[in-house]
């Protein structure tokens, strides 16, 4: 699992060029990994709303399940990885999440939904 999350959070910041809340040292199966700034970068304030449209959109128009969370001024989603997990399914979420910022580059996350 551990192999998996850290595999998983290397990809996404890859995929997103964006970096981890935390150093991969303090992590184990959970890990917080920034979204594209683009996808909400010309919000003027970061906050949990954002964050929960966000979230609802990758689960309705995704079938992706990840929390979404406003930290610092930026979104992050928090990917877990559980014996059940394929890396497979976090490049789905990064393709979904590229997918969202391409669409939209945001001036208001609500354009989202």
């Amino acid at each position: 699992m551990y192999k998996l999350a850290k595999e998983a959070s290397h990809m996404l910041v890859d995929k997103w060029n964006s970096r981890l809340l935390t150093p991969y040292e303090l992590n184990g199966c959970l890990i917080c990994v920034q979204l594209p700034n683009a996808l909400y970068g010309k919000c003027q304030q970061v906050t949990y709303t954002q964050a929960e449209v966000i979230q609802n959109t990758l689960y309705h128009r995704f079938n992706i399940e990840v929390p979404v969370k406003a930290i610092g001024g930026h979104l992050y989603v928090r990917i877990s990885a559980h014996i059940y997990n394929e890396l497979r399914e976090y490049e789905e979420l990064a393709d979904a999440v590229n997918k969202l910022t391409e669409e939209h580059v945001l001036n208001d996350t609500t354009d989202l939904v």
